[in-house]
């Protein structure tokens, strides 16, 4: 079956960098209330989920076996002795309260979204007005270092921090912005039933993974060496978000024409990667866990005027 035939490009609507007129920069204005306005279409057509909740459940359990005692103390802090438990349950807390009514605006803490020839993260072109997923774990870490807050405010600061770090690492929600990270690139599969892109990356390909979230930590966590371990603790969000990317544009997307479609050669290719960027996910959560524990602020939260810690509309 041939590329064009099996992957479709739908374009339901424009999403809020072009409803805005973004083309670098802040939103105000006219913009910023065009953003928010847009909220409620957001919500229904743009799922919050990355790596979908079997995702985020690895992630948070992969990232308790290299904790530090005093990250493992602040935990306990937090959770309580049974924190490993606690942590599964909260993987998705982020992705609950942006579905609460009136939280719309926060879609854009999920995701950074790129462009065609792009050659890396610049906050001004792809994280207006302090929203996107590299914003959203800074945010996060300030105030968990924060040791100021209240008990309660850490506690979501590190629900936030446990979410967005794996969503940092989900290569669709580091796609392109075109098609708003694979929504509207549809594949035929085998079944002749057609999946987005987006959908694929999200529960597909967890369909095939051989465990359970809790078991798979455990087997990633024995295959993990110090080596990886080592490299994989180089650099920050934002370098890490555009490794992402380079999964999204060299990867995720050509594979769909390349493959001709969702089936057991797309899938083939395609689970290595997702079982590397879940593996890079746990290992760097407990990175800047480890981080926040020993040194308190690790790095000054991204310029912009919304606050990930915002639980109401700016």
């Amino acid at each position: 079956m041939g590329g064009q035939s099996a992957v479709f490009n739908r374009r339901t609507f424009s999403w809020h960098y072009h409803c805005a007129g973004f083309s670098g920069g802040r939103l105000s204005g006219r913009a910023a209330q065009c953003l928010i306005t847009l909220g409620l279409a957001l919500c229904l057509a743009l799922p919050a989920q990355a790596f979908g909740e079997r995702g985020h459940q690895i992630v948070a359990q992969l990232s308790t076996y290299y904790l530090s005692d005093d990250a493992q103390a602040l935990v306990r802090d937090l959770y309580g002795e049974h924190y490993r438990r606690l942590l599964l349950e909260d993987a998705n807390y982020a992705q609950q309260v942006t579905r609460r009514r009136g939280n719309e605006w926060r879609l854009g803490f999920h995701y950074t979204f790129f462009e065609e020839g792009d050659t890396g993260f610049q906050p001004e072109r792809h994280c207006p007005n302090g929203i996107c997923s590299v914003a959203a774990v800074l945010d996060a870490e300030a105030v968990l270092a924060d040791e100021s807050a209240s008990r309660a405010r850490r506690l979501d600061a590190f629900r936030f921090l446990v979410h967005y770090m794996a969503d940092l690492h989900d290569p669709v929600n580091a796609g392109f912005s075109h098609d708003r990270g694979g929504r509207e690139t549809e594949l035929v599969g085998s079944d002749l039933e057609r999946r987005s892109l987006f959908e694929i990356w999200q529960n597909d390909l967890f369909d095939h993974l051989s465990h359970p979230p809790f078991v798979m930590a455990n087997i990633f966590a024995r295959q993990i060496t110090d080596e990886q371990r080592r490299e994989w603790q180089q650099g920050e969000p934002a370098s890490w978000v555009w490794e992402t990317h380079e999964v999204a544009r060299d990867l995720a997307y050509p594979l769909a024409d390349r493959a001709g479609g969702w089936n057991s050669v797309y899938r083939r290719e395609a689970l290595p990667a997702l079982e590397t960027q879940l593996k890079k996910a746990g290992v760097r959560l407990a990175t800047r866990l480890n981080q926040v524990a020993a040194a308190g602020l690790i790095q000054d939260p991204l310029p912009g005027n919304t606050d990930v810690m915002e639980f109401e509309a700016p």
